[in-house]
């Protein structure tokens, strides 16, 4: 489980794989403030933007 204080238009995904393809999107969200995603041991890659640092929660 990870948190970032979020900010004006945080976006965040946690990705199937790396190729881009917007099939390999598991779960996603944009938002503002505060933010906290659980990573899962299937994931292959996590991508944000716009979130700040994001540390253990």
């Amino acid at each position: 489980m990870w948190q970032a204080a979020g900010g004006e238009g945080c976006y965040w995904e946690r990705l199937s794989g790396l190729s881009g393809d917007f099939g390999e999107i598991v779960t996603n969200s944009f938002g503002s403030g505060p933010q906290v995603v659980t990573i899962a041991a299937t994931d292959i890659g996590f991508r944000s933007s716009g979130c700040g640092q994001w540390t253990p929660a």
